[in-house]
Formats: structure tokens, C-alpha cells, sequence
């Protein structure tokens, strides 16, 4: 079903996904879910964040690999990000990046990035950028090596990483400098459905991660809540989720995300709907 208020592209999504086999394209959608709804990606798709970054687990020899292995969350979510990277060249995606980046121990970092978003916040705030990585730069150039974004391009600098998360300037360079006095950015109020669901679903709240399109929480960091920034923050955040789940309550889940994905289908802003 195509919503209204969007633009759309040339790219048969459909035609696309016919040449995966059905029960691939259920991993394929299980990871997406999972990373839409739960690791912020749905705001990175429509254009409100610049970038997300998703867990994954590697699978090794380690104890604590094989401890992960055998819960089925995380295994679904590897049998669905291994599937992706298998039929991926069906879906060029060049106004966004999808890339792992090696993490501590078992983790895998996947991370999606809006292009144009991010050299925006980037150019936004370049002095910082310079001031920390020593040099002047392009920010296109932070996409020439994908795999060592984090620990090389922004030398895990929370300060930066925090600013291309869209954490807000302020609240990332608190958090850089140990700032005591930050608190949650998501009011329990505004996760209320998220919660809701995991407690009828008899799961810990703090570690429930819901595929429900309802118990889409916000996007979770530490933040200064009087902070004019984490104001301006907190009113686009929530308005970027009504708008994710109302583009997706009556969408096919996996053939709208990859529209989107691909840049087949473009939300409209609302000045421009009919």
C-alpha cells in the first residue's frame, strides 16, 4: 500500500524482493525491525538524526559469544544481517551508508548513516571536528574507509560521536567532559507504550526490546533536560515518531523501509502534501 505524501522512485522494490526466497526476506525484515524500532534507525531513514549505531554479535570462541548465540534474539538478528549482506546489491542505497565496525570483544557495530544529514551536523560544528582530529578536513572524507569511522575517523571521541548521533553539541561534550549532573534524555512519560508492552509481556523494561511499531521508544542518551538544545530536541524527536508510525501503520514493513533505504520513497514534507 503507498502512502500518501510521498514522492517515489524508479527502483521495483518489489520486483527486487521477489528474488529472495520468503523465508530470507522474514531475517532480512526481523533485523530491520529490530533496528527501525528499537536502535533509532527509523530516524535516520526519515531524516531526522544523522546517524545510528546497532549491536550485533559476532559469533566466536569466546564464552560469552556462544552465551549470546544460543538466545534467539541475537541470533535472529545475525541470520538477518548476514541475509541483507547477501542480496544487498539489489538495494544501492547511495544517499546512506549500512557498515559494521569492529567493537570491544564479540560486539559488531552496525551502523547506518544519512549522507547528507551527517555532513551537515558535521559542517555544523567543524571547528570541534578540526579542534579534536588536528587537521582541516572535508567531511566527505570520513566516508573514504568505512569500517574505522568510530575508532579511527572520530577517534572514539564521545564529544564527536555524540554530535553525528544527534545527541545535541551541548549534551555530547558534557558527556565527553564526565558532567555529573546529566539525566536520561526520554522521560518515562513519553516510552509509556514502550513500557506498557514489556511489562504485559513480563519483560525487565530495562532490557525489553520490542519489534512493536507502538513501543517505538525515543532515542536514548544522556542530556542536559533545561538545555535549550534538548528542548528543540526532546519537540523533534517525538514529532519524528508520530511520523515514522504513521508512514508505517499501514505500510508493508520491509518494502517501505527499503523504499526508503534506496530512496524510492520520500517523505513529503507537510506544506507539501495535497
Amino acid at each position: 500500500m503507498l502512502l500518501p505524501c510521498a514522492a517515489l522512485g524508479k527502483l521495483d522494490i518489489q520486483e527486487q524482493l521477489r528474488k529472495i526466497p520468503p523465508t530470507e526476506q522474514e531475517e532480512i525484515a526481523y533485523f530491520f525491525k529490530n533496528a527501525v524500532f528499537w536502535d533509532s534507525f527509523g530516524y535516520v531513514l526519515f531524516g531526522y538524526k544523522p546517524c545510528a549505531i546497532g549491536v550485533q554479535y559476532e559469533i566466536s570462541w569466546s564464552p560469552l559469544s556462544w552465551l549470546k548465540w544460543v538466545l534467539p534474539h541475537p541470533r535472529k538478528l545475525w541470520k538477518g544481517w548476514r541475509a541483507w549482506r547477501k542480496y544487498e546489491s539489489l538495494f544501492p542505497h547511495p544517499k546512506f551508508l549500512l557498515f559494521t565496525e569492529k567493537g570491544a570483544h564479540t560486539d559488531l557495530f552496525v551502523i547506518l548513516i544519512n549522507r547528507n544529514q551527517f555532513v551537515q551536523t558535521v559542517r555544523q560544528h567543524q571547528a570541534d571536528f578540526e579542534s579534536v582530529l588536528g587537521k582541516p578536513f572535508e567531511p566527505d572524507h570520513l566516508f573514504e574507509s568505512d569500517h574505522t569511522l568510530l575508532s579511527e575517523k572520530l577517534q572514539n571521541h564521545d564529544g564527536l560521536i555524540g554530535t553525528v548521533l544527534g545527541y545535541g553539541r551541548n549534551n555530547a561534550w558534557a558527556f565527553f567532559k564526565g558532567q555529573r549532573s546529566l539525566d536520561s534524555f526520554t522521560l518515562p512519560h513519553e516510552n509509556e507504550q514502550f513500557l506498557t508492552f514489556c511489562r504485559k509481556a513480563k519483560y525487565n523494561s530495562i532490557t525489553c526490546q520490542t519489534l512493536d511499531l507502538a513501543g517505538m521508544p525515543l532515542p536514548g542518551f544522556k542530556a542536559d533536560l533545561n538545555d535549550p538544545e534538548t528542548i528543540e530536541l526532546r519537540r523533534l524527536y517525538v514529532e519524528a515518531r508520530k511520523a515514522i508510525q504513521d508512514h508505517y501503520r499501514e505500510a508493508d514493513f520491509l518494502l517501505l523501509t527499503l523504499e526508503l533505504l534506496t530512496s524510492q520513497y520520500i517523505p513529503l514534507p507537510p506544506e507539501l502534501c495535497p
